[in-house]
């Protein structure tokens, strides 16, 4: 079987098993976060209200958007402060069979902030600088928990659109603990297991040294991988346990570790629009994506669509619940200005699109320029940013690279050097403002519509389960990233292809 037919035949059982899956986890998604009775809440459930008694957590207390928000930041922060402190003292703790030192604050810090942004951006190499009580306690810990958070924020969102006249948004402590024990934790174990089926290790063994055959020395990384790989597939947050991330042949053995940690990959974005439609009677499944290879070998227009997928927002593909609720802000814009076109008040899933609301979609369409192109030109001033090439290319790399912190994405173009302290602190705040400005935004308007009465749809409501309206959206998304990035993009990877273009036809 040759090649092009093989990968041929792995695309259609991919799309065919996530066909089957997306409606059967989409509805056991609506059942467990709505608390309805399940088999596996029987078997969980004691599991769950232990944790509320520990915790001492009022399951049936409710949160205000604000409330909401406020737990959302506080745990948020007070997981990164611990991964920080693990960073800088992992010398001394235990599961550290390499021997590696402590990081240094500022990396620490970026390291922290990227994992509990579900960034990943990896300044370092994992293999060559954490120990393993660091990648497990502290990095596969973040992957669960930055995971968690997208998806309770996710479920507060849909709550405001299918309550009526009401005042609260649920509770986050309860919308977190149903996160990663009904839906991460289950899906991770099995997949961790099927992982260390086809080969990927899973030990606490130091490296072991081994001769090649051409008397050269390498150093084989073992370490808990198939624990860690699953989870930071599932979440979509990159950040593998080596640098080459699964392009690694030990976190990707074989074949069917590809297809199982693509599948990943796409698992719950197609599965959380599934259970969002059965919640308002519409929706369509969407992925989710992550880096698989070395972007700087892209070619300029490569990289351009690289960036374009980012710069669009969440709405292509995107993270545990940010992606879908990163979506809904851009249906709601779409909805605001098709309502303008036709002279009728904008209304998506029974609530009305005011002032109020269009102007927090507004303020978060405005967050990815802001976040993007300030922090990009700094960087470009004298002397701040170790680029690897000159003109369009340079460009490309330091714009690259602050779109995809900004996106929470944490892929980068190989030319730009960026440890350095410089780019520590700067793409740690980057990376909060991508994290966080659309999250409040996105909870704030939430909280608006959780107050009004749920209407039924008039004739003449747009309705959004149409081919029209999914024209307008992508125009619509199309028009706000072009108004934005591309005079950005057109001086990056556009100038650059069309300089190798003209260099071609000597």
């Amino acid at each position: 079987m040759s090649t092009l037919t093989s990968a041929w035949l792995e695309l259609a059982a991919f799309v065919l098993v996530l066909t089957f899956v997306t409606p059967v986890l989409g509805g056991y998604l609506a059942t467990v976060f709505g608390g309805a009775p399940h088999p596996v809440r029987r078997v969980l459930g004691p599991l769950e209200a232990a944790i509320y008694r520990l915790c001492r957590v009022d399951p049936a207390s409710e949160m205000s958007w604000k409330t909401y928000l406020a737990a959302v930041v506080t745990f948020t922060f007070v997981s990164i402060a611990a991964l920080f402190a693990l960073l800088c003292t992992q010398q001394w703790l235990p599961l550290n069979p390499q021997h590696f030192p402590n990081l240094p604050p500022l990396l620490a810090l970026n390291v922290a902030v990227s994992f509990g942004t579900t960034t990943n951006w990896q300044a370092l190499s994992d293999e060559s600088t954490l120990g393993y009580l660091a990648q497990m306690t502290g990095l596969a810990w973040q992957n669960f928990v930055a995971a968690a958070i997208g998806l309770a924020v996710l479920i507060a969102v849909v709550r405001g659109f299918t309550r009526s006249s009401a005042r609260t948004l649920g509770n986050f402590w309860v919308d977190l603990t149903r996160s990663w024990l009904y839906v991460l934790l289950p899906i991770s174990v099995l997949g961790a297991l099927l992982l260390i089926w086809q080969g990927t290790p899973q030990n606490f063994a130091p490296y072991t040294t081994v001769t090649t055959l051409e008397g050269t020395h390498q150093t084989i990384t073992g370490g808990p991988m198939a624990s860690q790989t699953i989870i930071e597939q599932l979440g979509v947050n990159g950040g593998g346990f080596v640098a080459a991330n699964v392009a690694s042949p030990n976190l990707n053995p074989t074949p069917l570790t590809d297809l199982l940690q693509f599948f990943a990959m796409f698992l719950l974005g197609a599965a959380l629009t599934n259970m969002f439609g059965r919640s308002i009677s519409s929706g369509s499944p969407a992925p989710t994506w992550r880096a698989k290879k070395s972007y700087d070998s892209l070619m300029p227009l490569s990289v351009l669509v690289a960036m374009l997928n980012m710069q669009l927002g969440e709405i292509i593909f995107g993270g545990a619940g940010s992606g879908l609720y990163g979506m809904i802000l851009l249906v709601m814009l779409t909805i605001f200005i098709a309502g303008l076109m036709i002279g009728r008040t904008p209304e998506y899933l029974g609530k009305k699109i005011g002032q109020r609301e269009i102007t927090l979609v507004v303020i978060a369409t405005l967050i990815a320029p802001l976040a993007t192109l300030i922090p990009s030109a700094i960087a470009l001033a004298p002397g701040l940013s170790a680029v690897g090439n000159a003109g369009p290319r340079a460009l490309a790399e330091v714009l690259y690279a602050f779109t995809s912190v900004q996106a929470n994405n944490g892929s980068a173009l190989g030319g730009l050097n960026i440890q350095t302290d410089f780019y520590n602190a700067l793409t740690a705040l980057v990376m909060l403002v991508g994290r966080f400005g659309t999250l409040i935004v996105i909870l704030a308007i939430a909280g608006g519509l959780v107050r009004q009465p749920r209407n039924e749809r008039s004739r003449g409501s747009l309705s959004p389960a149409t081919p029209f309206f999914g024209m307008l959206l992508a125009a619509t998304a199309l028009v706000v990233t072009a108004l934005t990035f591309l005079p950005a993009d057109a001086l990056g990877p556009l100038a650059e292809a069309l300089i190798l273009r003209h260099l071609g036809s000597f």
